[in-house]
């Protein structure tokens, strides 16, 4: 599952894992024929059990390589369409009900590209890094474990950074198509009217 997510550019994020009792936060990489997490240092100087909300109530969400969808990146399901647990507090429960973007896309029951959703995710102060566990969409995908960094407490600057990271290779790969935010021509067609509109 993971080299299938891989050859899609799942590498390119930002990944969380506790080994040896340490932490090892950074992105995947591919040498001498194996995928293996290298560790950016970020994060190494916080103990396992300082990120353990990420694990217990930060989940957000999952990424997979779905077959029926129509973009070549890996996708992203908010935490409705995913076999996870809701057992969240009412806060966080109503921050992720709330969280959309200008398409009127919500988080919790979002279905698309992993540049958008994590884009989304960005722009409502979430910070999204994928954890190593296995998890499966309402649909029977296999995939990954997405996760708010944020639940875990740390710097500010430290947040900031990590952002920054995540906004550079969000934007770097984020597009937008007509299949891929699934409205017909005559809707984009609006969208791009108003853009140009506000723009004028």
């Amino acid at each position: 599952m993971i080299e299938s997510l891989f050859k899609l550019g799942i590498g390119e994020y930002l990944f969380l894992h506790i080994k040896e009792n340490k932490t090892v936060f950074g992105n995947l990489v591919y040498e001498k024929g194996r995928i293996y997490q290298r560790d950016n240092g970020l994060l190494s100087h916080l103990k396992p059990e300082t990120l353990k909300p990420c694990w217990e109530k930060g989940l957000i969400g999952m990424v997979c390589d779905s077959k029926t969808k129509d973009w070549e990146n890996p996708t992203f399901y908010g935490l409705q369409n995913c076999e996870l647990p809701e057992d969240l507090e009412s806060t966080r429960h109503g921050f992720l009900i709330a969280a959309q973007n200008q398409y009127g896309e919500k988080l919790i029951d979002f279905s698309g590209s992993i540049y958008r959703g994590f884009d989304l995710m960005l722009q409502n102060n979430f910070l999204p890094v994928i954890l190593l566990n296995k998890v499966k969409s309402k649909y029977g995908e296999s995939g990954l474990t997405v996760t708010d960094l944020r639940t875990a407490p740390m710097q500010i600057n430290l947040i900031q950074k990590i952002n920054e990271i995540l906004r550079v290779q969000i934007d770097e790969q984020l597009t937008l198509t007509v299949e891929d935010s699934s409205l017909d021509s005559s809707d984009f067609e609006d969208l791009f009217r108003q853009y140009m509109n506000q723009n004028n």
